[in-house]
């Protein structure tokens, strides 16, 4: 035991530093959280989209604000090969920058039941002043342990919580559910954390809700994975209510495919030509318009339906080629 500090009341009057939240309404610096999900949910990429948003300073999911530091990612799961892609697509998936603080250690054997790997964990911490730690996932670093057994498990998340809180740091404890839905092992994993975050599946839709979250209000959102060719896109799963602008574009590009951005102005119907500029500028953003031409200084930006937008449309029945509707009708929104 570390030698206790004594406090008095009037200590709890002194100016107190507020805390940090690293995502907004959703992770907050000293916490430990543990994120808990059946294998195949999707709990590794969204941590990874959570690490390299918070690293590089963007908005997680395009909607929620972060706060930048470091990130240390301890993967005893995936190995290093296909960590590698996952984080290279979910970089590209923001259009991130490679050269973010993201560090990641892989199949290392951390055992996090002894003080040596405890403390191994927070050396890497204080040498790379990490603010962000993911351990994917408790089963791996907790081998011999019987997780039924809160004189196996209590240890582990009293050292988490003891670095978290010391360093100042968000540590993120990826688990799995057992066979009847709940958490595998003892209520100590729970009663350790500070929040207990539970993730599920359906198609692309990832379902996100706090079971217990000790800074903040209870929430519930949803998430949309987007995988394409060499990008991995995490965003929020919100459904958009399209203007009349919005509307205008996807249904023109749905009917007349690849276009140039004064064929849109010039055919806009329903609103005004700068309307329907901006509303191609919005729907690039939400991920429902891509363009296609390389861009540059002096050059005409061509546009089309995204994998996204080729969903509303054929929704909507904006197709004529009712191959393309039957295409992307069964995923629609």
């Amino acid at each position: 035991m570390n030698k206790p500090i004594i406090h008095m009341a009037p200590d709890a009057f002194l100016p107190q530093q507020p805390i940090k939240e690293l995502i907004e309404g959703f992770l907050a610096e000293s916490q430990v959280m543990v994120f808990v999900g059946f294998g195949g949910e999707g709990k590794t990429l969204f941590m990874i989209n959570a690490g390299v948003c918070v690293a590089g300073n963007h908005l997680f999911m395009g909607t929620r604000k972060t706060t930048q530091g470091n990130v240390l990612f301890v993967d005893e799961e995936s190995g290093l090969s296909q960590f590698n892609l996952r984080l290279q697509k979910v970089i590209n998936g923001i259009d991130g920058d490679p050269n973010i603080p993201f560090f990641y250690t892989s199949l290392s054997l951390f055992n996090l039941t002894t003080r040596n790997d405890l403390n191994e964990l927070e050396k890497i911490i204080i040498d790379l002043s990490i603010k962000f730690v993911i351990i994917d996932a408790f089963m791996d670093v907790t081998p011999g342990a019987d997780r039924n057994n809160s004189k196996d498990v209590s240890p582990v998340m009293q050292g988490l919580r003891d670095i978290a809180e010391r360093h100042k740091c968000a540590i993120v404890v990826i688990h799995h559910n057992n066979k009847r839905g709940g958490y595998t092992g003892n209520t100590a994993i729970k009663d350790a954390a500070d929040s207990l975050i539970t993730i599920k599946k359906q198609l692309n839709v990832l379902t996100i809700k706090s079971e217990k979250f000790r800074y903040g209000e209870p929430f519930e959102f949803s998430a949309k994975l987007i995988f394409e060719l060499d990008k991995i896109i995490l965003s929020n799963a919100q459904k958009i209510t399209f203007g009349a602008a919005q509307e205008f574009v996807i249904k023109f590009l749905a009917e007349n495919g690849n276009s140039s951005m004064s064929d849109i102005k010039v055919h806009a119907n329903g609103c005004k030509p700068d309307a329907a500029r901006l509303a191609v500028m919005d729907l690039c953003k939400s991920l429902y318009v891509k363009r296609t031409d390389n861009g540059g200084p002096g050059t005409t930006g061509f546009y089309d339906l995204a994998d996204e937008g080729n969903k509303v449309a054929a929704e909507r029945n904006f197709f004529n080629d009712p191959w393309k509707i039957a295409d992307y009708a069964p995923c629609s929104l």
